[in-house]
Formats: C-alpha cells, sequence, structure tokens
C-alpha cells in the first residue's frame, strides 16, 4: 500500500512538473492536487526532490530490466535511447530550474547506477577488469548522459543509429 501511495505521489508530482516546472510545485499544490494531507506526504518522502530520487530508482530499476532482456548491446542502448527522448521535455524541465544542481546529481547518479548494474550483469567481456573502473563508469555515466541530453530532442533521431554510433566509439561490437 505504501509504494501504491508514492507512486500516486509522484505520478501527480510529475504531471505538475509538465504543467507548471518545477520551481512552481510546492507541498502544498502536490497535496491538494493528489488528495492526500500534508502529514501522508511527509510520511513516504523528505521533500519534492526525494520524490524525483524515488523516482528515478524506480524508472532505472525497470530501464536495467529491459535493456538485459534487449538481447543485444545495441538494441538495449537504442532502448535507453527511446526512453530518454521520450521523456527528454519533462527531464529538460527539471534541469532548467533553480534546482539544477540537485537535478543533474540525481541524473547523474541514475545513469551511474544504471550502467553499473547493467555491466554487472552482463557478459565478462564487457566488464572493466582494471584498477580504474570507477573512474571509467563516472566518465561514461557524464558522456552518455550528456550525448542522451543533446542528441534525444532531435525530431529526425534513429535510436538504432545513435546506439550503434555510441558502440562504435566505444570498441564494442553488438
Amino acid at each position: 500500500m505504501a509504494a501504491d501511495m508514492k507512486k500516486l505521489i509522484a505520478e501527480h508530482f510529475f504531471a505538475l512538473v509538465r504543467q507548471r516546472g518545477i520551481d512552481r510545485v510546492t507541498v502544498t499544490a502536490l497535496i491538494e492536487d493528489c488528495g492526500i494531507s500534508r502529514q501522508t506526504f511527509y510520511y513516504h518522502f523528505q521533500d519534492l526532490m526525494d520524490v524525483v530520487e524515488w523516482t528515478l530508482d524506480r524508472k532505472v530499476e525497470q530501464m536495467v530490466e529491459r535493456c538485459l532482456k534487449a538481447g543485444s548491446a545495441k538494441a538495449a542502448l537504442a532502448e535507453l535511447i527511446r526512453s530518454t527522448a521520450e521523456n527528454r521535455v519533462l527531464y529538460r524541465k527539471l534541469i532548467d530550474s533553480q534546482r539544477r544542481e540537485q537535478v543533474e546529481r540525481l541524473l547523474f547518479r541514475a545513469m551511474h547506477v544504471y550502467l553499473e548494474e547493467v555491466l554487472s550483469r552482463s557478459p565478462a567481456h564487457l566488464r572493466a577488469k582494471y584498477r580504474d573502473a570507477g573512474l571509467a563508469l563516472d566518465f561514461l555515466s557524464f558522456g552518455l548522459a550528456g550525448v542522451l541530453f543533446e542528441h534525444c530532442g532531435d525530431p529526425n533521431l534513429d535510436p538504432e543509429e545513435l546506439a550503434e554510433q555510441l558502440l562504435r566509439m566505444l570498441g564494442e561490437k553488438d
């Protein structure tokens, strides 16, 4: 039941963010929109950024599972690209806010967790086997997030083509 309430709150929160932008969403506006009490909100979340973090954690879990079922590195990366493109307007509203620094940190952490999880469950030849794996993961997380935000707004985006380009850059064969 608690997860359902968290999901309800998160859905209403992001609907309000899409309408107003994150800077104009308050706890008061959110609880009125949800039809819940302030106490209920604070029972489930510490603040509005906690809603963002909780939602990103769920999205990462879902994306990891979808990518692992994709069948190939190219298909998995194309799935991530498609998902980012579908949610780009929301991500842009989150980044173009007074909370940009917090949002960027959360998005980077989500990308880092996603890559770490996917790579840890991937075949051994895709896993880093050197002492700088942590730094490499940071580099890939920032780089991939930057590429996704830059290219996912292109109306002519071809997720498979971008995935193939990224894999070629990384020296991976699909």
